[in-house]
This record gives structure tokens, C-alpha cells and sequence, in this order.
């Protein structure tokens, strides 16, 4: 035996403990056969207000692209924030999460700040658009 067969073997024995490693107790969200992954861990908010992440475990990126970007559980990006967001919620009435700011989708959170920040285009006030969702007093 020369040691060229002692390094593939310590290789080999490297290899199985990271894969071991990267394995955990819970199953993937989506196919709930196999074992989750801390390598394919993503972490998004249900709610453009939600202070800390939601770890999504999936057993491969096959799995959380399916997951995270199919129909009903949508996540977009916000670039001002740089955080993946839930598009449409149960929590808040499935409405929409998100609106169009110049080329880019941002949240709701982000796009009061740039609201606040920035007003309201002239052209969208003059054809008695306002951007937002706005509410009577009587619908709660």
C-alpha cells in the first residue's frame, strides 16, 4: 500500500463526513421523503414586517426553486432591503406583497419608505392612480 491509497481513502472518509455533516433531522418542505440539508437551507420572511427569517429545509435546489418560486408560495427578491419575500400570504389576505417601483419589485415596507422618501409620480396622481393600498374607515 503506498500512499497514494491512504490519501484517496482520507479523501473518501473526508467526503462521507461533510456529506453527513450537511444532512439534517427534519425532511425537505417539499418532497418530505428525504432528509433536509443545511447546504440547501434558505432563509425568507412571510411578511415584508417580519423582523427575523423563516428557515426553509430542502433536500436539494431542485426542490426549493420548485418551492420557492411556483404557484401558491411565490418569493420574490426586494433589492432595497435584500430580502426574499413571500408575494402573497395567508397572513395578511393574500394580498400582494410587492409593488413596481422604476424596473424593479420592492416591498410594501420599502416601498412606503420610498414613498415618504421620494412622493408619488406626477403622471400616475394626474390619472387619478395612486399607487398603494388604501382603505375606508369602515373595511378594516
Amino acid at each position: 500500500m503506498n500512499d497514494e491509497y491512504y490519501r484517496w481513502k482520507a479523501e473518501k472518509l473526508h467526503r462521507y463526513l461533510e456529506d453527513r455533516a450537511d444532512r439534517l433531522d427534519e425532511t425537505c418542505m417539499l418532497c418530505e421523503k428525504k432528509s433536509a440539508r443545511r447546504s440547501h437551507t434558505r432563509f425568507s420572511y412571510d411578511t415584508p414586517w417580519d423582523d427575523e427569517p423563516q428557515d426553509k429545509l430542502f433536500c436539494s435546489d431542485d426542490c426549493a426553486d420548485t418551492y420557492m418560486y411556483e404557484e401558491p408560495w411565490v418569493y420574490f427578491w426586494c433589492e432595497p432591503c435584500e430580502r426574499e419575500i413571500c408575494e402573497q400570504n395567508p397572513l395578511n389576505g393574500w394580498h400582494i406583497q410587492y409593488r413596481d417601483y422604476g424596473y424593479e419589485r420592492v416591498c410594501l415596507s420599502c416601498y412606503k419608505d420610498l414613498i415618504l422618501e421620494n412622493g408619488v409620480e406626477r403622471d400616475k396622481l394626474e390619472s387619478g392612480h395612486i399607487p398603494g393600498m388604501f382603505f375606508d374607515w369602515g373595511n378594516t
